[in-house]
């Protein structure tokens, strides 16, 4: 998927699709407001790994350190909108 034709619900529809094949949940069982850690079962390196799964599905790079303060899915969503600005 191309960056410039990335829009605020394809980056979230993205998160909610690679969400549900890393965590096996069902993608409408997902929600911005879910925490990664608490909700879903993910550690720090988990939320790495899924950043990385983001970059090469997106074509987005990400800052090193982004990976730090995401605590919810919604977090993941506005970092994936603000690395295809």
């Amino acid at each position: 998927m191309a960056k410039e034709s990335m829009t605020s619900l394809s980056a979230t529809n993205v998160v909610l699709e690679t969400l549900a094949r890393h965590t096996g949940m069902d993608q409408d069982e997902i929600d911005p407001g879910m925490r990664v850690q608490e909700d879903l079962g993910l550690d720090s390196l988990d939320a790495v790994e899924l950043l990385m799964v983001l970059e090469q599905e997106t074509s987005c790079r990400f800052d090193i350190g982004v990976a730090n303060g995401i605590a919810t899915v919604g977090d993941i969503i506005e970092r994936l909108h603000a690395a295809m600005s």
